[in-house]
């Protein structure tokens, strides 16, 4: 295909975007930059094999040779300056984490692995450093698949193409839209869900694909058509948009719209990407995205308390520096080989090199991260990092995932037993963190307690949240089971949301149960960290340092629970209907937040959910108050 420097410049924003979502720079639909970067794969390999193909001129072994020297150097090279990082700086169990998903990115199935490790409970997406590469995973196994389905499309006519294409892209938007009300995770993360976005940019690079524009206003509008659906998204989208589906196809048909329209070459979109500091960045964008996600994950893990107005403009020079680095030094080369032109050679030394680096991962894994130096006190505590909740939380049975429905049926053993008093914990997991602790305590004063809980899911009637589609229905059930049940107690805990629509839908909740006669209780937000508790305690003892509660703003989200505190309590607190208990003042009192129990068993084994013991020590002090 012939060289275009405004497909260079959108490469360019479609990573400065991302970097800049990433690193909270104000543009909070800055991970379109990802579905740029999908249309403009799908456009430059169809040109490429399609026209390969008419020529007689395609070799799959060549195709295949051509992908692993684009997309091998950079990637292996960024996957060892990570493991020496991460063999650097993470402790054994979260090392073990990344040498297993160094396996999956560098066997093009990173996308496939994070899904699968994936869940509310799973750690924060800050402290995985090859998360991103989900991404580069979804465009490996679609460059798989893509010469099979040109080859089977050029066996007919020329119009062949086109049908299958769009029956193909077609299908992948519907299956996606439709996964993302039953499985929001599997819709992100899988090339079916995601294929669409591809595909629309293969469509654009079909040699007869149609519409055709030439130099005037018809090619003017549709840049200026498509700069709007890519930049409003940008702007607009967000966190809580419902993705990928209908929404993502947005910024898929505006990139789309561009490079048709790019093609008359006279656009003034086509000459602002054509400016050469973007055409620049365009050709290191796939350095720059390589390198920036370890780089910031690996920058807050040392320096956890960075102020972020200084972190982002720090880690975006540095991260540029390493991109630099990496495109002049290991892509190019490598690209320009003439030691690697033959497609055999190529294809060779990259099994190779692959076998290599899956190997040393693997011993990484089978070492247990090389924890035998480590103190045993220091790996007792680290081993929370994999703590298993699912029988402590009642994991699909009373505490529903995002796939799951309610069911008068199967949560019957989740309700009060016994025909005394009873209580009813309604809410997300921070309402079933509190269950281990909660019920043996008050079935020692004579009171049953049951539990309603689903992930992500808020006990709040008429609350959605794209990220749980299920939750709106989920809680409507819970109600009528509560309702009809009538307990004694109704305790709603969760992360709150505090924003004036939510907290609305929440006064009308609480009013709803209250009308019915129980008491209510309504629990603030429970702490939450920075880090992972059990590594801020591991680090403490490494250091020699004895204190084991958290250190105010140096460990604790204390701006977001201050507000939320605060928000709270002027809502609910001092009514007669609700009694309002702050988790933080009863538990963390002049904001001291206890790390572990009087034996040294950490509190919680993340940033926010507590351990069997937490729950226990959190409801001794909680229950007189809830019982008060």
């Amino acid at each position: 295909m012939t060289y275009r420097a405004d497909i260079d410049g959108l490469r360019a924003l479609a990573v400065l975007a991302v970097i800049s979502f990433h690193l909270n720079f104000g543009l909070p639909g800055g991970f379109i930059g990802v579905d740029i970067f999908f249309v403009i794969s799908g456009y430059l390999i169809t040109g490429i094999t399609v026209a390969g193909i008419r020529s007689r001129s395609f070799s799959a072994l060549e195709f295949y040779a051509r992908r692993a020297r684009r997309i091998l150097p950079g990637l292996i090279s960024t996957l060892i300056a990570s493991s020496i990082a991460a063999g650097t700086i993470l402790y054994p169990p979260q090392l073990i984490a990344f040498a297993k998903s160094a396996i999956a990115a560098v066997l093009f199935s990173a996308n496939i692995h994070f899904l699968a490790v994936s869940g509310y409970s799973a750690p924060a997406a800050e402290a995985i450093p090859l998360l991103h590469l989900w991404s580069l995973g979804i465009e490996e196994q679609f460059y798989i698949l893509f010469p099979a389905i040109a080859l089977l499309c050029a066996r007919g006519s020329r119009k062949l193409y086109p049908v299958v294409l769009i029956a193909l892209c077609a299908a992948s938007l519907v299956a996606s839209q439709l996964m993302l009300g039953k499985d929001p995770a599997l819709a992100f993360y899988l090339l079916p869900f995601r294929g669409y976005e591809l595909l629309m940019g293969c469509l654009l690079a079909l040699p007869d694909a149609r519409p055709r524009f030439k130099s005037g206003p018809g090619s003017q509008a549709a840049a200026l058509a498509g700069a709007a659906l890519v930049i409003g998204p940008v702007l607009f989208f967000g966190p809580a948009t419902a993705y990928p589906g209908l929404p993502a196809a947005i910024p898929a048909l505006g990139t789309a719209l561009i490079i048709k329209a790019g093609e008359a070459r006279s656009t003034m979109i086509s000459k602002l990407l054509s400016a050469r500091l973007l055409v620049g960045i365009g050709k290191i964008s796939y350095s720059l995205y390589l390198v920036h996600w370890p780089v910031i994950v690996f920058g807050l893990r040392i320096f956890p308390t960075a102020s972020p107005t200084l972190f982002g403009p720090c880690a975006l020079a540095v991260l540029f520096l390493l991109a630099l680095l990496n495109y002049r030094f290991v892509e190019q080369p490598f690209r320009q080989s003439a030691w690697l032109r033959s497609p055999a050679r190529t294809l060779s030394v990259s099994a190779a090199t692959i076998v290599c680096l899956c190997g040393l991962s693997a011993w990484t894994v089978r070492e247990d991260g090389f924890a035998s130096e480590m103190d045993k006190k220091i790996n007792r505590v680290l081993a929370f990092l994999d703590y298993d909740h699912d029988r402590l939380y009642r994991d699909r049975e009373c505490y529903l995932s995002p796939d799951q429905d309610f069911s008068p049926t199967s949560m019957a053993g989740c309700l009060p037993q016994g025909s005394g008093p009873s209580a009813i914990l309604w809410g997300d997991s921070h309402a079933v963190h509190l269950y281990p602790g909660l019920r043996p305590a008050l079935e020692r004063k004579g009171i049953s307690l049951g539990v309603l809980t689903a992930s992500a899911c808020p006990p709040i009637i008429g609350y959605q949240t794209p990220v749980r589609p299920k939750c709106t229905a989920f809680n409507e059930h819970a109600l009528q089971a509560i309702l009809s049940l009538r307990p004694s107690i109704v305790i709603l805990s969760a992360r709150w949301p505090t924003d004036e629509t939510s907290l609305s839908l929440l006064d009308s909740t609480v009013a709803t149960l209250a009308k019915a006669g129980p008491k209510v209780v309504l629990l603030g937000e429970s702490p939450l960290y920075k880090v992972d508790v059990p590594l801020i305690i591991a680090k403490r003892l490494h250091e020699g340092d004895a204190s084991l509660t958290a250190k105010g703003e140096a460990d604790l989200e204390l701006g977001f629970l201050r507000w939320s505190d605060r928000t709270l309590s002027g809502r609910f607190g001092n009514r007669e209907e609700v009694r309002y208990i702050s988790v933080m003042q009863a538990l963390c009192p002049h904001e001291n937040c206890p790390l572990t129990d009087a034996d040294g068993t950490p509190v919680h084994f993340d940033t926010a959910h507590l351990t069997k013991e937490g729950s226990v020590l959190f409801t001794e002090v909680l229950t007189p108050l809830i019982l008060r």
